[in-house]
């Protein structure tokens, strides 16, 4: 550089002195625009000629406030980090050179008291689902500057790379939204480092712990079908129930949601909606509300298979009586499409009766015929009719609309006579008086002679009824057990027999042919297709006499009886 004293000649000064020309420094934005007043808050300028050449520092405000750091990234960017001992407000950037002039940028820098959080609401979190935040509060502490115009306000779950825009409630709490990001970090139990910024994420707040718990889990739900009318109480059974300071829990059937009820914390209980879908998947979910209900956060478990079935119609079943002792297998038929549809063989029909207010019995598919249901009656105290009710899941009971009959127990004492010839034509007994108790008038009330020989029974009083002898080709021979039945299919215990012999006895001499008056005779007997029988008897008739005396059989030609003494000179037959 030279110097001129008459504006004409120009002389060296002596020492060699450089003077630079330099481009205009500008900034034409700041980011962000506000921060903390704690040390080391970082504004970056975006402007041209930003470079270490050019400015040796930075000042926010007037020259008593301390100086700052300049670090130059770029001709385009550059950043100033704030020293301490600032207050909070609007201050000025200014760009100090090294021979400690200044330049203003005209741009404002906001400064607030740093943010402290308090608490954060649920504090325990499990299973968060979709749309699910968490409310932070804070101290109400913020100076030049609010919440409400604040730039950008963000929430940091963990580390840097999840955060989430946060929703604005008031200038001390704000909503911090579950982000897939953060979703994927609070699936993993255990403390979570939960942050707050108010300038873009430059600058965050002092960090409060957010707890995840192991997650909630459903593992199976009981029973697991209901009818489409729903109100089946079911019960879901899982893990981590009472983990969660929940409000309200609730059971979700496909859209539809009803309240549930925590028996323990591995057990829920909740009542099934109506449904028209035969098939729906059934999740638990929960609500954790604030104390004034103004925030919450939601979560749900994973999901389970649920089925529902129609109503039965036309359903009938036979027998629709039997006895008080019970065992009495009763056929259901009419639901055979309905089982099907269900597949009832693969173990989760959980079918089952009551007949009135007995206990329950289980019912199972005929192994002849899978349209018909087989329910064994449990045995009744009283008589008379109950309805008949048929469950597919165990629970739900519905009355088949035909009643069930408990009558007394069929009971046989006696039958007479006790032998019965299969020559019709030569005898005229064509029923036998069967004698006991419990019977009664109905089409069902059957005797039964032995195997597969079935007649109808006429009834005559409780305890005595007809049953017809057999026909002449009747197969049956010898001793025969008989029972009786008042339904077709229970029977009473054969424990009276008929003899059942092929031709009629026949007499043909006797020997001796005359009584003794001084004492008993012994007569022997020759005929025909004599029996071996203790009911056999023969009846002496005289004019003064009747007597009748057992018979000894000898063979099937010859019997033996003796005979009393008679007094005088009578005759007998």
């Amino acid at each position: 550089m030279r110097v001129s004293l008459n504006g004409v000649d120009f002389d060296n000064v002596g020492a060699t002195v450089v003077f630079e020309y330099t481009r205009q420094i500008k900034v034409h934005a700041l980011e962000p625009r506000s921060g903390p007043t704690s040390p080391g808050t970082r504004v970056r300028m975006h402007g041209e000629n930003l470079s270490k050449k050019n400015v040796a520092s930075c000042r926010f405000g007037d020259k008593s406030k301390p100086l700052g750091i300049f670090f130059a990234e770029s001709h385009l960017q550059a950043h100033c980090t704030a020293p301490a001992q600032l207050q909070p407000g609007p201050k000025e950037l200014h760009l100090i050179f090294a021979d400690n002039t200044s330049v203003p940028t005209g741009l404002r820098f906001y400064f607030h008291d740093p943010i402290v959080l308090e608490s954060v609401f649920p504090s325990v979190i499990s299973n968060i689902s979709d749309h699910s935040a968490v409310t932070v509060t804070m101290h109400e502490n913020l100076h030049s500057t609010s919440l409400a115009a604040a730039g950008s306000i963000l929430c940091r779950f963990g580390g840097s790379e999840t955060m989430s825009r946060a929703i604005y409630l008031s200038e001390s709490k704000i909503l911090c939204p579950v982000t897939d990001s953060a979703r994927r970090v609070l699936l993993n139990p255990g403390d979570i480092a939960l942050a707050l910024s108010v300038n873009g994420g430059s600058d965050f707040s002092n960090v409060i712990k957010l707890t995840v718990s192991a997650p909630i889990v459903v593992h199976s739900i009981e029973p697991r079908m209901g009818p489409l009318t729903g109100g089946t109480h079911v019960s879901i059974r899982g893990v981590g129930f009472g983990a969660l300071n929940v409000t309200h829990w609730l059971c979700q059937f496909g859209t539809l949601s009803t309240d549930a009820l925590v028996k323990s914390s591995s057990e829920i209980i909740c009542a099934t909606p109506p449904s028209w879908a035969r098939q729906c998947l059934v999740k638990v979910t929960w609500f954790i509300y604030s104390d004034d209900e103004s925030t919450g956060i939601h979560g749900e478990t994973n999901y389970l298979e649920y089925q529902y079935y129609p109503k039965w119609h036309d359903v009938t079943a036979v027998p629709m009586a039997g006895p008080a002792s019970g065992g009495t297998l009763v056929s259901i038929v009419g639901i055979a499409d309905l089982l099907r549809d269900m597949d009832a063989g693969n173990g989760h029909v959980q079918m089952q009766s009551r007949f009135g207010n007995s206990s329950i019995v289980p019912c199972t598919i005929d192994d002849n015929n899978a349209s018909v249901l087989i329910c064994q009656a449990p045995p009744s105290a009283n008589l008379g009719l109950v309805p008949l009710m048929l469950s597919l899941n165990g629970v739900d009971f519905e009355e088949l609309g035909v009643p069930f009959r408990y009558y007394e127990d069929v009971l046989v004492s006696s039958v007479d006579p006790t032998i019965v010839w299969t020559n019709r034509s030569t005898n005229l007994i064509s029923s036998v008086s069967v004698f006991g108790g419990g019977f009664f008038k109905s089409p069902d009330l059957l005797c039964h002679f032995a195997a597969d020989h079935y007649y109808e029974a006429t009834f005559v009083s409780p305890s005595h009824i007809l049953c017809p002898v057999p026909k002449a080709h009747s197969s049956l021979r010898g001793p025969v057990s008989l029972s009786v039945s008042a339904n077709r299919l229970d029977w009473s215990e054969s424990r009276v027999m008929v003899e059942f012999v092929d031709n009629l006895l026949t007499v043909t001499s006797i020997f001796p042919k005359y009584l003794s008056s001084q004492h008993e005779t012994r007569f022997t007997l020759t005929g025909t297709n004599l029996i071996n029988s203790t009911k056999l008897r023969v009846v002496l008739v005289g004019e003064s006499i009747v007597e009748m005396v057992a018979v000894h059989f000898t063979n099937e030609s010859s019997m033996e009886f003796t005979a009393p003494r008679v007094a005088g000179r009578d005759h007998c037959q």
